[in-house]
């Protein structure tokens, strides 16, 4: 029956996320192969839990555990309930945008504008990496190609700490010849 959902799930050693980036090529051949259309291809990246500093010191502040990730496209499929949309290169400052979900937002105990550091990870000049909540976002409505349910408790534990930074960001810094940070993979087609 069309359509259904094919799934490529890679969870790696820093070693290995070639087999992470072969995996996103691959999906995009699955609905090629059967000779049917793809309604819907995802890519969903993420490195895993980090630990972070949040900037602002406050009662009850921000957690300081987060999930960094990248979805492609993830701005069409989402309707920002505050804030604005993350910029597609690191801000005069450094920081890099980052936009969450309603859930995560409140789970997290974030503010709009608050700023973290992740000190394992660098950038090319070896400081850590500074981020910045710019945006808030829920899904778009009847959107269910791109988020589909689910009923995978560890899935839902990642989602309600899950950062997104924008893709085109995120692939030079996490894609491209790291061999220090596991990259993890979710990729399907509808």
């Amino acid at each position: 029956l069309h359509p259904g959902q094919i799934t490529i799930e890679t969870s790696n050693s820093p070693a290995r996320n070639q087999l992470t980036l072969d995996a996103a090529r691959q999906i995009h051949q699955v609905a090629e192969s059967f000779d049917l259309p793809a309604l819907q291809v995802v890519e969903h990246y993420t490195l895993g839990s980090q630990g972070v500093v949040p900037d602002q010191q406050r009662d009850q502040g921000m957690h300081n555990n987060v999930v960094l990730s990248s979805r492609k496209d993830l701005t069409e499929h989402i309707a920002l309930v505050g804030g604005e949309l993350f910029s597609t290169t690191p801000n005069p400052d450094g920081t890099i945008d980052i936009m969450v979900s309603e859930t995560t937002f409140q789970n997290l105990r974030m503010v709009l504008n608050d700023t973290f550091t992740a000190n394992l990870l660098k950038d090319s000049q070896g400081k850590p990496l500074r981020f910045r909540v710019c945006g808030v976002f829920r899904p778009k409505e009847n959107d269910s190609l791109y988020w589909p349910p689910t009923n995978n408790t560890e899935q839902l534990n990642i989602q309600k700490r899950e950062c997104y930074l924008p893709y085109e960001v995120f692939a030079p810094l996490f894609m491209e010849n790291n061999t220090k940070t596991k990259l993890n993979g979710t990729f399907y087609t509808v």
